[in-house]
């Protein structure tokens, strides 16, 4: 698998439309279920991120739907330019 300039590995593609648009219901799934139990996290407890040093349950949680919700963008524009 080739190597990207950070250390990590590309990605495995998805097989089809049917895969992205499950794991996609499946993460806003996951969000939903999880939002109430992160933002109640203890502040104390952190995690260190890469790039923005050490952070709490709530502010990953941020973090993660700040990601998802560009992705769901990017769709958006893929989907207006196919005409859907």
């Amino acid at each position: 698998m080739p190597k990207k300039e950070t250390g990590g590995t590309d990605p495995i593609q998805p097989e089809s439309k049917e895969q992205i648009e499950r794991k996609i219901r499946e993460n806003l799934e996951f969000f939903k279920e999880m939002e109430e139990r992160v933002l109640n996290a203890p502040k104390h407890q952190t995690k260190k991120y890469p790039f923005l040093g050490y952070l709490n349950a709530a502010e990953w949680y941020t973090i993660g739907t700040l990601h998802m919700k560009h992705h769901l963008r990017q769709k958006r524009k893929l989907d207006r330019f196919l005409g859907r």
